[in-house]
């Protein structure tokens, strides 16, 4: 896996039309994401508070008990699991093809989140918006440039999730041998401890249950 920024041209910033979650992307990378602006942002959007209803509900699978408003999904997943649903929200390219790929991004994004230690100007917010930065044909913005721009990540933030410093490249390729050691399928599966093994299967079922409903 290369690290490297994307040269293509900067598509057009669809997901920015929508002023709720303009307005909510910058504070989701930072530590001021308060809880009642996340929710009322994310109703003022039909189609983000509907998908994030149908999320919680599929990783809540009861279907006795379901969860009906953004409110009630927001205080189930948690303040972690709703940023990267945003994330991945705002950022998939959802084509019909190369949903393999988006799967193995995911894992890539979710791990490299779990494992990183916050330092310098990184949190494990933006860890995981740079870890999906590694999968440039998988998002809908063709140049980190835009991304950058969407979360008006400050310069060193900004700086460093384009160099992946700080750690970050490190955490990313750690990520990676996890996934190339704890996937079943992979010709280089090998013995890993039990920790690792169960951050691979949790985020393989976190992975596919995302991108279940965001194809939806």
């Amino acid at each position: 896996m290369t690290l490297s920024a994307d040269s293509r041209p900067v598509a057009a910033p669809a997901a920015l039309l929508n002023p709720s979650l303009r307005e909510l992307a910058p504070k989701l990378v930072t530590y001021q994401c308060e809880l009642q602006m996340l929710i009322a942002s994310i109703e003022n959007d039909q189609n983000c508070s509907q998908t994030l209803i149908r999320y919680a509900n599929k990783r809540q699978n009861d279907p006795d008990n379901q969860l009906e408003t953004v409110h009630h999904a927001v205080v189930y997943l948690g303040l972690i699991d709703t940023k990267q649903f945003l994330f991945c929200f705002l950022l998939l390219d959802l084509s019909p093809s190369q949903r393999a790929k988006r799967v193995q991004l995911l894992i890539r994004a979710k791990l490299t989140a779990d494992l990183f230690r916050t330092t310098g100007p990184l949190n494990k917010d933006l860890a995981f918006v740079g870890a999906l930065l590694t999968g440039k044909t998988l998002l809908r913005f063709a140049k980190p440039e835009t991304v950058f721009m969407l979360f008006k990540m400050s310069r060193d933030s900004k700086e460093a999730v384009r160099n992946f410093d700080f750690g970050l490249r490190d955490t990313i390729r750690q990520a990676q041998i996890i996934v190339t050691k704890c996937d079943p399928n992979s010709p280089k599966r090998a013995p890993m401890p039990a920790e690792f093994e169960t951050l691979y299967q949790d985020a393989l079922y976190w992975a596919n249950t995302l991108l279940w409903t965001l194809d939806r």
